[in-house]
């Protein structure tokens, strides 16, 4: 259910807003879009799926998220938020000013900026420099207008793949991203992409593996096997740029700490590490996960590394301070504290036996989590959940609701089992404890009789 934030629910939808902005410091401006993007995941939304689609925010909407907003962390721009729709922000038209407010607050915080980019013009990038520090987040998706037309029916393609260039010209640190879908505008178009980003010297891309639900088009829908080509083929094209790049969402069943890429002139690549680079350990502290080395690295002066190269270990101290970007680019695993609150979570409730639900994707990374920081703690049960309410590819911890919950309890006949405590990812579920259709996640507590906590 696509619904525009009138009266009757705009202090919900602002809530949503502020939310977001005290605990993320993301501001989505606008709804507003300025092209029409097959792979839109609003498009393919069943029928009872709460979003909202928000006019341009007012100047005084912008000051009340600002001063939820933490000066330490960057502000982002253009981002998605739980329930609404995000649009395009240089189609807001006070963005300038609103840029400017945030700047004014805050002096010193980097502000990141995902856009389309087709109204990054000349004018419109030299404003964006003067913002200093300030990155950009470029969906260019395609590096050709015929490509960008197919994927985006974006009427200015030029513009957008210009401002690749402007923004290299301009000095203003950029990441592209890439959706691929190369069964829409073949291989090679994807490959061009990724060619044409790491020309413009990006630091990174991102290609994202397509997904679609079960209320897709027929012609958005592909072979599951397609992902791993995928998964394949950027894999080739690492060999091919120097410019790093990730394959979103991976497909983890380990911890390892290893390196995906490393951004040219950065700390990292002028002390020596490489793409395949291992982390042990991080100024004489042993990694748990990918997420927890990059964190240990970002967050340490002079950070010193324990590396593994094929059979060789060595220390590699980086050069760097607390907080500034090593130039590490590294996949998405788990926070190891995710399961020291799992563990909280059982000794609050007493529970001796609990079941954590996790998505399709997770499932591995979390089972491994709990092998290695609970070491193998048999009184949890982890249990992937599939997404039937949207369907189709769909593997996501955010698209999950209450009922694709309560069918995975139905199917470990959670009844017979006596557990005693049920834990769900908090992503699912917005700051009322509410999903996508609105429902609330205590209504499993009432169907199985135990506490339900969100981790």
């Amino acid at each position: 259910m696509e619904t525009k934030a009138n009266k009757s629910n705009l202090s919900y939808v602002e809530s949503l807003l502020y939310h977001s902005a005290s605990q993320s410091n993301i501001l989505p401006i606008t709804s507003t879009c300025n092209v029409r993007c097959i792979f839109c995941s609003h498009r393919q939304n069943p029928p009872r799926t709460e979003s909202y689609r928000i006019p341009p925010l007012t100047m005084e909407q912008v000051k009340t998220a600002i001063s939820f907003m933490d000066p330490d962390i960057p502000v982002v721009i253009g981002e998605s938020v739980t329930k609404i729709m995000e649009g395009e922000p240089l189609t807001h038209p006070r963005w300038q000013e609103i840029m400017q407010e945030i700047r004014d607050s805050f002096p010193k915080t980097p502000i990141q900026l995902t856009t389309n980019g087709n109204l990054l013009t000349n004018s419109v990038i030299e404003k964006l420099s003067e913002l200093a520090p300030i990155s950009i987040n470029l969906s260019l998706n395609s590096a050709s207008s015929s490509g960008r037309e197919k994927l985006m029916m974006d009427k200015l393609a030029h513009q957008a793949i210009n401002s690749a260039r402007l923004l290299q010209e301009y000095n203003i640190p950029f990441h592209g991203s890439i959706v691929a879908m190369p069964h829409i505008t073949g291989w090679q178009d994807l490959t061009d992409a990724v060619l044409y980003l790491d020309q413009c010297l990006a630091k990174t891309v991102r290609v994202f593996l397509p997904g679609y639900t079960a209320f897709a088009p027929k012609e958005l829908q592909f072979n599951q096997n397609m992902w791993q080509q995928l998964r394949n083929h950027v894999k080739g094209l690492r060999s091919r740029v120097a410019v790093p790049i990730t394959c979103e969402p991976e497909q983890l069943d380990n911890l390892r700490a290893e390196v995906v890429g490393v951004i040219k002139n950065s700390p990292a690549q002028q002390a020596g590490m490489k793409p395949g680079d291992l982390i042990l350990e991080v100024s004489e502290e042993v990694v748990l996960s990918r997420v927890h080395a990059f964190n240990q690295v970002l967050n340490t002066d002079n950070p010193l590394l324990k590396v593994k190269r094929k059979s060789n270990v060595m220390n590699i101290k980086l050069a760097k301070e607390a907080g500034d970007s090593s130039g590490l680019v590294m996949a998405y695993d788990i926070y190891p504290d995710t399961i020291q609150e799992i563990e909280k979570a059982a000794r609050r409730n007493r529970s001796e036996k609990t079941v954590v639900l996790a998505s399709q994707l997770a499932y591995q990374v979390l089972k491994r989590a709990v092998d290695v920081v609970a070491y193998g703690d048999s009184s949890f049960h982890i249990q992937a959940v599939k997404s039937r309410y949207f369907g189709g590819s769909i593997m996501a911890a955010g698209l999950l609701l209450v009922d694709d919950f309560n069918a995975a309890l139905e199917e470990i006949a959670f009844s017979n089992k006596n557990f005693q405590l049920i834990l769900l990812p908090s992503i699912a579920f917005d700051m009322h404890g509410r999903d996508l259709g609105g429902n609330s996640y205590l209504e499993l507590q009432q169907k199985w009789g135990v506490p339900v906590e969100l981790i």
